[in-house]
């Protein structure tokens, strides 16, 4: 993982086939929403894709796509990625897969390290970690912590500071406590801090034609004030700054603080039976604003001049009871487990926004002429679940069936969602009489209000399924393993705190069955080890959540739309390999393709605007049809391949090793509801990436490893988000986030004990 310098959700994209990465359109860099084979997260939803820390779901943001905070890689064992619906063998159910972060565990011996890294950007990282076994094999302490500050890469030059930049702390603690030679406990305590600029979004146009018909007010909006060619040339002086300058008319930060404890207790109650416990509780706030636009219009400022109450003020709870054990002659190997999971409001969450003030009316009466849109909201997420899975040798029935293996698993999921929320807008500008709202939802205009409890929706949904899995694996030989597998998956629908209309504030849930068979396998070419890992999958997709920004024109209100109605299918084909030529070299290579239609993807649009499908203008109350786009947040192909060279040096000087690796992603659509040319931006380039690290350990047989490392070695520009709110009906701008330029530094790092 330091080789290749896997250090977020980001970095791991360019290692793992089929995996993409990214903010999916919101501002902020902490984001980095995992998906896999085109299933991730959709906004307020639960996540496609989940992360955990230490056999725990990570704490997930509700404004955000967000699960964890940074840091999360800091002083890890191992990371596994897991393709396909998940639940029935432990944790949350999910319809895309999981991302297992695994700390080092405390052991039984002395373990220390301090490690310093220096790089550009006036990149500088301290990590410390301590091992110490206070009792001999019975009580054991590990302590890791991190600091990271590094300057951003582009530079605001309204507020005059760094956008894109890194600073934040973060510290583990574990404690194993072994009171008998047949139970364990181990405790986990994390805290993480970040401060940020918050992220370098980038104006890429202005919908002019949208801007011109917008409702023209008390002031008058380009159409009967200056010429909408103004705006235009904002994005002209933006092209000409380039994507590393950008000029706010919103200062931006982010703020995260995360804390949690997770307590996991095994019990063996003899040799094939153990008893676990699996027990955590987070807390999570977060504070951001953003310049939605990235210029110094005031369109799609989020949370404007800040604010005191938290965007995202949430606590959440799992609880995870297992029994594990083998049977009838350890030819079955069983889990049965039951799982409980709540995500809900730790306090008051706010957000406020300007989401259009003409730019006469911000020239002539300053940033503080249009009073923004405010709205409080929480949304409360309760899971339970329960599940069994075993895997059963045949070889216990039939000789002749040894090493062929029958595995089946089922779970039951019941789901609670409940929310609400009071959005309201001023019903003129603020230099006028700002006493007056209206609410942002209703489907009627109302006579102008005072009082924001009027605006105040609630809302609730229940929904259960069944998922399961049923598969085969046989042992061909010693080192080739053949297998198959359909698995059920389901994740459950959401409260949408940002409804302008009345039926749209609940949506549904997705479900998904999987069909996989591949095989893994070690051989020798010509005396060489070689590995290669294959599989093909189809996934037949239902109830695709879908998100996307909506407009009420009737109050001038502008939210968000979560649609569950699409069908699709998904399939494709990935592999790994590895081959060592000679010892001191080994190459190595990730490929996955994926390809996706929907079958069907319909709905009606609410807004009077109307909106665009496959065959053109939909008006208020027609049909859509959507069956003709590509897939979200999926690359068609990915790409990596890696060389380590272990350079013959003798002992006595140490091991050093050089590490290069090239990853390349296809392009990707993001846009959920419109056909490209309505959402320009929305396609991301595909791009390819050049890293390398060269690592001396060990030197002169000192505890002490040096390593030069870099990343994006030829300064690729590629973007990594984009706003998708374009469209008429939305906000009517393009901006867009670009992923880092060329990265570079030296890492020390001085060990002692084992």
């Amino acid at each position: 993982m330091r080789e290749q310098g896997i250090v977020s959700t980001q970095s791991l994209q360019a290692s793992v086939p089929s995996l993409v990465v990214g903010a999916n359109g919101q501002g902020s860099r902490e984001t980095e929403s995992p998906t896999i084979r085109g299933q991730g997260a959709t906004f307020q939803a639960s996540p496609g894709v989940a992360v955990y820390m230490a056999e725990v779901p990570l704490i997930s943001a509700l404004t955000l796509s967000m699960q964890g905070g940074p840091g999360s890689y800091l002083d890890l064992q191992n990371i596994q990625v897991l393709k396909g619906p998940q639940g029935t063998l432990f944790g949350r159910n999910t319809t895309g897969g999981a991302i297992l972060l695994e700390p080092n565990r405390p052991t039984n011996s002395h373990e220390y390290y301090a490690q310093v890294q220096g790089g550009n950007y006036s990149d500088r990282e301290v990590q410390v970690m301590a091992n110490v076994p206070i009792i001999d094999d019975r009580l054991m302490v590990r302590l890791a912590a991190e600091v990271v500050d590094r300057d951003g890469f582009t530079r605001d030059i309204t507020f005059n500071k760094d956008r894109d930049d890194k600073h934040y702390w973060t510290g583990r603690l574990g404690i194993t406590w072994k009171p008998t030679d047949t139970i364990e406990n181990y405790l986990m305590v994390n805290y993480t801090d970040s401060d940020t600029n918050g992220p370098g979004l980038v104006n890429r146009g202005f919908n002019l034609a949208g801007l011109a018909f917008l409702p023209a007010g008390p002031f008058g909006y380009c159409n009967t004030g200056p010429d909408c060619s103004n705006y235009q040339t904002i994005t002209d002086a933006q092209n000409a700054r380039g994507p590393r300058t950008v000029a706010y008319s919103a200062d931006a930060l982010q703020k995260t603080e995360i804390k949690g404890v997770t307590d996991i207790f095994s019990w063996n109650l003899s040799d094939s039976l153990t008893v676990r416990n699996i027990a955590n509780y987070s807390q999570m706030d977060v504070f951001y604003t953003y310049d939605g636009d990235g210029s110094i219009a005031q369109q799609g400022d989020v949370n404007p001049g800040g604010s005191r109450i938290p965007r995202d003020s949430l606590k959440q709870v799992s609880e995870e009871l297992q029994l594990q054990g083998t049977a009838l002659g350890d030819n079955l190997t069983y889990v049965f487990g039951g799982f409980y999971y709540k995500n809900e409001p730790n306090g008051t969450q706010f957000a406020s926004a300007v989401n259009y003030c003409p730019l006469h009316i911000t020239q002539a009466f300053g940033p503080s002429a249009c009073a923004p849109s405010s709205s409080f909201y929480g949304v409360t997420s309760e899971s339970q679940a329960a599940y069994m899975q075993g895997t059963y040798n045949l070889g216990g029935l039939v000789q002749s069936l040894d090493g062929l293996r029958l595995t089946l698993g089922y779970r039951y999921t019941w789901d609670k969602v409940s929310g609400f929320s009071e959005s309201y807008q001023p019903t003129v500008s603020q230099v006028d009489d700002p006493s007056f709202i209206s609410c942002s939802w209703t489907d009627v205009p109302p006579s102008p209000l005072t009082d924001a409890s009027d605006c105040r929706f609630t809302s609730s949904d229940k929904n259960s399924a069944p998922t399961w899995t049923a598969g085969l694996d046989y042992d061909l030989t010693s080192d080739v393993l053949l297998y198959g597998k359909v698995s059920r998956g389901y994740k459950a629908g959401g409260f949408n705190t940002f409804a302008v209309f009345d039926n749209t504030r609940t949506f549904g849930p997705e479900v998904v069955t999987s069909y996989e068979a591949g095989f893994k396998s070690d051989f020798e070419v010509v005396g060489s080890p070689a590995r290669l890992n294959m599989n093909v999958f189809y996934l037949d997709y239902e109830s695709i959540q879908r998100a996307s920004g909506d407009f009420n024109p009737l109050v001038n209100g502008n939210g968000a739309v979560v649609l569950s109605n699409a069908e699709a299918t998904i399939k494709g084909v990935e592999l790994d390999a590895m081959i060592r030529p000679i010892d001191d070299l080994e190459l190595g290579l990730n490929y996955s393709h994926n390809d996706a239609e929907y079958k069907k993807f319909s709905y009606s649009p609410n807004s009077p605007a109307g909106t665009f499908d496959c065959n053109g203008f939909v008006p208020q109350g027609g049909t859509a049809d959507e069956s003709c786009l590509p897939m979200q947040y999926m690359a068609p192909n990915i790409f990596s391949a890696y060389a380590r060279y272990a350079f013959p040096v003798s002992p006595q000087a140490g091991d050093v090793s050089l590490f290069v690796s090239y990853s390349w992603t296809d392009e990707q659509h993001t846009e959920a509801l419109l056909p490209e040319q309505y959402q320009p931006g929305e396609r991301l380039e595909a791009f390819g990436l050049i890293n390398a690290s060269l690592d001396w350990r060990n030197i002169a047989g000192v505890p002490l490893d040096v390593s030069l490392w870099g990343s994006n070695l030829s300064d690729k520009l590629y973007r990594i988000s984009n706003s998708d709110v374009y469209q008429n009906g939305s906000l009517l701008y393009q901006a867009t986030l670009y992923g880092e330029p060329r990265m570079y530094g030296v890492r020390v790092r001085y060990h002692w004990g084992k």
